[in-house]
């Protein structure tokens, strides 16, 4: 009996938990979305900490096929998608 009550006791413990933690990705997930909404109206773009140094440099140096070039040899995605990329930086 004692085994039984402590089984429902820690699976209520771990339940309220994994609730805990959902709410908390939800209520990121928001603030990020908000943050992005006004980040896009202020028209501020902020680096990509993700983008290679070496492929920002040539694009910002304009040169561009160099970035493109650059970009799918580290990523190995299509021409078209890199330079999708290298022109929204």
């Amino acid at each position: 009996m004692i085994y039984l009550i402590l089984g429902l006791w820690m699976l209520t413990i771990v339940l309220l938990a994994m609730q805990t933690k959902r709410q908390q990705n939800g209520g990121m997930a928001r603030l990020e979305w908000k943050l992005d909404a006004l980040l896009k109206k202020l028209e501020i773009n902020l680096p990509n900490p993700d983008v290679d140094p070496e492929v920002l440099g040539l694009a910002k140096a304009g040169r561009k096929i160099e970035a493109i070039k650059r970009y799918r040899e580290l990523t190995g995605v299509g021409l078209k998608d890199a330079k999708d990329f290298v022109e929204r930086l």
